[in-house]
């Protein structure tokens, strides 16, 4: 999924004539986190861009990333932002921390309910006919 992401970022620096830097590795790595809560996978189709300017917002202030071709009904679950100066403010190895943290976060919590379903399937009585 990484590599979707920094696809999209290389495109966005192109977009605006500059070359790949530092600013663009850490918009990467927040990007890969921020899909990473929002349960994206290396599988679906994503896209990102900035925002266009607005009455409130310059163009470029919020990067979005969202995903194509999910069958997720909400669509909220299929798209996310933050602020770009939120996105470039921390460190990439900052942000793989942290995805890190959610990562084993999400594991421990699939292997509790895991054992939890085992253990009611272990405990409910049978019946027989």
């Amino acid at each position: 999924m990484f590599d979707k992401i920094r696809d999209g970022v290389r495109a966005l620096d192109q977009q605006a004539g500059k070359p790949w830097d530092e600013n663009s590795e850490r918009l990467s790595a927040s990007l890969l986190l921020l899909a990473g809560e929002k349960g994206f996978t290396a599988k679906d189709d994503l896209k990102i861009a900035t925002n266009a300017p607005t009455a409130t917002f310059a163009g470029g202030e919020v990067v979005h990333i969202w995903r194509t071709g999910h069958p997720s009904p909400d669509p909220a679950a299929h798209r996310a932002h933050m602020p770009m100066q939120e996105a470039l403010a921390v460190p990439a190895e900052q942000r793989f921390a942290q995805l890190d943290v959610l990562q084993q976060a999400r594991a421990e919590e699939l292997q509790r309910s895991q054992q939890q379903e085992t253990v009611q399937a272990q405990s409910a009585p049978v019946r027989s006919i």
